[in-house]
């Protein structure tokens, strides 16, 4: 071997040296990172298992299971008997079984198994239904129960008749067809901010993808004179939903999956559905944040091509307020809105109409709902001028969690705007307050 070749030799060991020092540094980083990598998802993986473990263990009931049944007369109510699994994920885990009349309540007691009691019913839409609490903890359950301690004399008896997503219109055939055969002495209409909408067609038409007059619900409608009057429910509804949006999501696919058999994803959706909610009311406020937005954009134009709909959607600045339970804490609001409080007054007209006729005490009680956490209230001061036109008593559930010393956030669910059980104490205090001072209702 020459000098030049030994000389070219070492320059190449030396070369290979010195990439192999600088590669060194490198392959250590990369074996680094692919470790932590390892070492994440293992990590992950563990606790993602820990967690399903965990809240299997804690949530038997995380699928809900959601039994009702549609009844041209009367709209939906649970199936008779049939068990009612519901969930939030995050603060309520509920069994509870629906009595024979389809409703969360106890085993209706015929007026001649109560002589001379004073029966009062609730009517309502998901705070009476309450599926978030146990039967015991409902409302009228412990009105009851206050009642015999506090005031025996009323000989206080109660029930509940309530289903989710109803407004007062809704609600009528729950007293026509289960409550009237009880002879209540008085029948307490609870009312939620979300009412005025629901005594909606055309709103609840907007929310739901239905044809405004072919409603799976009672409603009410324009006359040509420009009063009122019931709009029968229709049976086959289904005939006239509206079309779907191009790009709707399908009920099926992997999310599908994992939602009826992760409890852990169901948990962390919930989890991040509520956390966008917190972040885009507090980013565009109350009125303007609403889940579901698109999709009731897209059903009110669907529905502001056709003419009997167009002049009400077209003063609705839809893109601008789609949450369509929160305007009415607006001063001003839309026409289709202001229809909407007409049509609630209608409601309570017909309630009217009733207890003349059979002879009960009509109450209001207004949740907590009806005014914003300061105490302002626009939407119960709307409530109240349409109670106050009927001689028809508001029970104010704000104030009379105030006046005792209660936090009104307490009244909720921390992760459901629903009654906690004690909201459901302090609505059944306020509902008795009211009759103790006035026991010539039970007369």
């Amino acid at each position: 071997m020459n000098s030049d070749d030994d000389s070219r030799e070492r320059h190449e060991n030396t070369s290979a040296d010195k990439d192999m020092r600088e590669a060194r540094p490198a392959t250590k980083a990369l074996k680094s990172v692919l470790a932590g990598l390892l070492l994440s998802a293992v990590t992950l993986a563990v606790m993602a298992v820990g967690g399903e473990v965990f809240l299997r263990e804690r949530a038997p009931s995380f699928k809900t299971e959601w039994p009702v049944v549609f009844d041209p007369a009367i709209g939906y109510r649970f199936q008779p008997g049939a068990e009612v699994a519901t969930t939030n994920n995050l603060d309520y885990w509920n069994r509870q079984r629906a009595n024979s009349l389809g409703f969360l309540d106890r085993e209706p007691v015929p007026p001649e198994q109560r002589p001379g009691s004073c029966h009062l019913v609730l009517i309502g839409d998901s705070f009476v239904e309450a599926h978030q609490v146990d039967i015991k903890d409902k409302a009228q359950v412990l009105l009851e129960q206050m009642a015999a301690q506090k005031h025996p004399e009323l000989k206080l008896t109660t029930a509940g008749f309530g289903i989710s997503d109803t407004g007062q219109i809704n609600q009528l055939p729950y007293y026509d067809l289960f409550a009237r055969r009880q002879a209540p002495r008085i029948v307490v209409l609870v009312f939620v901010k979300n009412d005025f909408s629901d005594n909606s067609a055309l709103i609840q038409a907007v929310n739901h993808a239905h044809d405004p007059a072919h409603q799976n619900k009672l409603f009410a409608r324009r006359k040509p004179d420009g009063g009122f009057e019931l709009q029968p429910i229709e049976p086959d509804w289904q005939k006239y939903v509206l079309a779907p949006p191009p790009d709707a999501e399908g009920s099926g696919g992997v999310r599908a999956w994992l939602r009826n058999n992760s409890g852990l994803y169901r948990w962390t959706e919930d989890l991040a559905w509520r956390g966008r909610l917190f972040v885009a009311r507090w980013w565009y406020g109350p009125s303007a944040a609403a889940f579901g937005s698109d999709r009731i954009v897209y059903n009110a134009h669907l529905l502001a091509q056709r003419p009997q709909w167009a002049a009400l959607l077209g003063s609705w600045d839809v893109e601008k307020t789609p949450a369509i339970d929160e305007v009415y804490f607006d001063a001003d609001i839309a026409p289709i809105f202001q229809e909407a409080v007409a049509f609630t007054g209608f409601a309570l007209d017909q309630f009217q109409e009733r207890s003349r006729r059979d002879g009960f005490h009509l109450i209001i009680l207004a949740t907590q709902t009806m005014r914003r956490d300061d105490g302002s209230g626009a939407a119960f001061d709307r409530l109240a001028r349409l109670a106050a036109a009927r001689d028809i008593p508001v029970i104010d559930l704000y104030e009379h969690i105030r006046s005792h010393g209660g936090r009104v956030a307490d009244a909720r669910l921390r992760y459901d705007g629903h009654w906690s059980p004690q909201g459901h104490r302090w609505a059944a205090e306020a509902v008795l307050d009211y009759v103790g001072a006035h026991p010539a209702l039970c007369r």
